[in-house]
């Protein structure tokens, strides 16, 4: 039961340390993108674009939570 709980929190620091990454490399990439290209209304029509698509911008696979922090969604 102990492991169970270690393994348990080990998991959700695992988890909140992943999204962490993700979020300061997405920021990273929108900076990259804007100062390579110049154009900020460009990328922000780009963003508007993804969330306009049905799916919202969500991945559908079951297995998605493996490779999300690696996608730009």
């Amino acid at each position: 039961a102990v492991l169970y709980v270690f393994g348990s929190l080990g998991r959700v620091l695992g988890r909140l340390i992943q999204s962490a990454v993700s979020r300061q490399r997405e920021r990273l990439a929108d900076a990259s993108a804007v100062q390579f290209t110049r154009n900020p209304g460009g990328l922000r029509g780009a963003l508007l674009k993804i969330a306009a698509l049905p799916a919202g911008g969500t991945l559908g696979s079951a297995r998605t939570d493996e490779v999300a922090h690696m996608l730009f969604v």
